[in-house]
C-alpha cells in the first residue's frame, strides 16, 4: 500500500474518497480552492473559532467541511450563513456550527443540447 504524503503544512486536512487517489487536476484545484478559502477566514474579525477544516475529495467533486466553536450562534461572516449546515450548543464549548461548502462539482450537461432533438 503506497501513502502520498503532503509535507506543506496546511490549515486543514485532505481526505482524497477516489478510487486512485493522485495529485492530478482535480486534487490541485479542490487543494487551491480550500486554501483561498481558508486565508479568507483567517482575515475575519469573527467570534468562532475553527476546530477544524477538511477538504474531501470525491469521484464526482470536492467540498470543504469547516467546524467552528463560537459562543454565540452567528456565522463566521453572512457570506458564509448559506454553508451553514448546522449549529447546536454544548454547555461546555458553547455554539458548535458545521460549515460545508461544495468546491468543485461534477459537469453538468448543457441544457440547450438537452433539448435539441
Amino acid at each position: 500500500m503506497e501513502v502520498n504524503v503532503d509535507t506543506r503544512v496546511m490549515e486543514f486536512m485532505i481526505q482524497d474518497l477516489r478510487q486512485s487517489p493522485e495529485k492530478d487536476a482535480m486534487y490541485t484545484a479542490a487543494v487551491e480552492l480550500a486554501e483561498e478559502i481558508m486565508k479568507g477566514i483567517g482575515r475575519l474579525e469573527r467570534s468562532g473559532t475553527v476546530e477544524t477544516a477538511t477538504l474531501f475529495i470525491t469521484q464526482t467533486g470536492a467540498q470543504l467541511n469547516i467546524l467552528t466553536c463560537s459562543f454565540d450562534d452567528i456565522p463566521l461572516d453572512r457570506m458564509f450563513a448559506s454553508s451553514l449546515q448546522r449549529s447546536s450548543y454544548d454547555a461546555d464549548t458553547g455554539y458548535i456550527q458545521t460549515y460545508v461548502i461544495p468546491l468543485l462539482a461534477p459537469d453538468e450537461p448543457d441544457s440547450d443540447q438537452e433539448n435539441k432533438p
